[in-house]
C-alpha cells in the first residue's frame, strides 16, 4: 500500500527536508508541497491523501487555522510537525486538540533530512491506518462547537488496531487480558485520597485526558499529566482540561509544592519529576534534560519520580499512543507497590503504550474508558 502524503508549510527547508527524507521509502509519496493553506483546501476537493503534514505557520493561515477548514468538510489524518529550534507558536484554535485524527510531534533537521526518520516513519505509517469513519461524529461536534467531555465508549466501531504502534512486530502475547475476567468497574477502580495519580498518553491522548479529568470531583488527589507533545502546545492544552475539569488544573512549575486537588500539566519541551529533602514537602522538579525515547516530556521519568518518593501511594494510567513509552516506569511503580491502570484495547485510538503494559503483565487494572 502507497502512503500519499501532502506537506504544508511555508518554511522551505522543512518541504525539502521531508522530500529528501522520505524520498527513499518505497510505501511513501509526496503528492504535493503547499506554502499557501487555500491551495491545500483547493486540492482537497478533488484529491485525498493519507496523511497531512502541517507546520505552524503557512503563507495565509496559521497550521491549526488550516486543520479546522480541513475538519470543516473532510476528514484526513493530519501530523502537525513543529521544528524544535523554533520558539513555540501559540495555538490559536485549541479546539484542535479534540481531533483525535490530529498528532504532533517535534522534528530535527541536521544536513537537509529530519533526524531519527524510523520515528517520523512510524507515526505516519499509524496515522495513515486509522479508521476515519469512528471518527466522524466527533470531529462534527468540534466543528460545531459542540464537542463537551464525554466518556461514551465506541469500541464496536473500531477499526482492527496497527501492530506498528508498539514499533515493534511482536507475535500475539500469551499474556493478552481476558475482557470479561479483568475489565472492571467504576466502584472497583475508587482511590484512597492519599494517593497520587500520573496520566501518561501520545497519539490520541488530549481529548481522553479532558473527558477522564472532567470527571473528576473537586477535592481529588494529586494528579500529573504527561502528555507527548511538542512545546508550544501545553499551555492551551491545560487550558483545555481547565475549562471542563472540577478541580484547578495549571502547568506545573520548579519549585512549587505539590498539593492535593490539583491537576499539575508538564510543561512542553521539559521533563517533569518530584523532589524532596528530609522532612521538607514534595516539591515540583522541572528539568531541561535530554529526550528520553525520543521524547521531551517523557512519561518514564515522571512515573520513576512519583515512585521514589510516594512508593505505594503511586498510582499510573495508560491511555492511548505509540511505542512503549512508560513502560520502564511502570515497573519501578509497581516495584514500589504502586499501582497501574490501562485503557484496553478496544477504547484505543492507537494500541501501542497500553499495549505494552498490557501484554507485559504490568496492568492491575485494565478497564475501558467509560471505566
Amino acid at each position: 500500500m502507497t502512503i500519499k502524503i501532502v506537506v504544508a508549510s511555508k518554511n522551505n527547508v522543512f518541504r525539502s527536508s521531508f522530500a529528501a527524507t522520505l524520498k527513499n521509502q518505497e510505501s511513501f509519496y509526496i503528492s504535493k508541497s503547499f506554502k499557501l493553506g487555500k491551495e491545500v483546501l483547493n486540492y482537497l476537493k478533488n484529491n485525498i491523501p493519507d496523511v497531512i503534514i502541517i507546520t505552524p505557520s503557512l503563507i495565509d493561515m496559521s497550521g491549526y487555522q488550516l486543520i479546522k477548514q480541513i475538519m470543516n468538510f473532510r476528514a484526513v489524518a493530519v501530523l502537525h510537525a513543529v521544528l524544535s529550534d523554533k520558539k513555540p507558536t501559540k495555538i490559536d484554535f485549541p479546539e484542535a486538540l479534540d481531533y483525535a485524527v490530529v498528532d504532533s510531534m517535534e522534528l530535527i533537521i541536521e544536513k537537509g533530512k529530519i533526524a531519527f526518520p524510523n520515528i517520523l516513519v512510524i507515526r505516519i505509517n499509524i496515522l495513515a491506518k486509522l479508521n476515519l469513519k469512528r471518527f466522524e461524529a466527533q470531529i462534527k461536534k468540534v466543528n460545531e462547537g459542540t464537542h463537551t467531555p464525554m466518556l461514551v465508549s465506541t469500541s464496536k466501531d473500531r477499526a482492527p488496531n496497527n501492530n506498528l504502534a508498539t514499533e515493534t512486530n511482536s507475535t500475539e502475547s500469551n499474556t493478552r487480558y481476558n475482557t470479561a475476567r479483568e475489565l472492571h468497574s467504576d466502584k472497583q477502580l475508587k482511590l484512597d485520597l492519599t494517593k497520587v495519580l500520573v496520566i501518561g498518553a501520545s497519539t490520541g491522548g488530549p481529548s481522553m485526558i479532558v473527558n477522564i479529568i472532567a470527571k473528576f470531583p473537586a477535592e481529588f488527589v494529586t494528579v500529573f499529566v504527561v502528555q507527548h507533545m511538542p512545546s508550544g502546545f501545553m499551555e492551551a492544552f491545560a487550558e483545555r482540561i481547565d475549562k471542563f475539569a472540577k478541580m484547578r488544573v495549571k502547568i506545573a512549575e520548579d519549585g512549587e509544592i505539590i498539593k492535593k486537588a490539583i491537576v499539575y500539566v508538564a510543561p512542553g519541551g521539559k521533563h517533569l519529576g518530584v523532589s524532596q529533602g528530609g522532612l521538607a514537602l514534595p516539591k515540583i522538579r522541572i528539568t531541561d534534560g535530554p529526550k528520553i525515547n525520543y521524547v521531551k516530556p517523557a512519561l518514564d521519568l515522571t512515573f520513576h519520580a512519583v515512585a521514589n518518593i510516594y512508593g505505594s501511594k503511586a498510582v499510573g494510567v495508560i491511555l492511548t499512543g505509540m511505542g512503549t513509552y512508560g513502560k520502564e516506569g511502570a515497573k519501578r511503580i509497581r516495584s514500589s507497590g504502586g499501582k497501574i491502570i490501562a485503557l484496553g484495547e478496544e477504547d484505543s485510538v492507537v494500541y501501542g503504550m497500553n499495549k505494552a503494559i498490557i501484554e507485559g503483565g504490568l496492568s492491575d487494572h485494565v478497564v475501558n474508558l467509560e471505566n
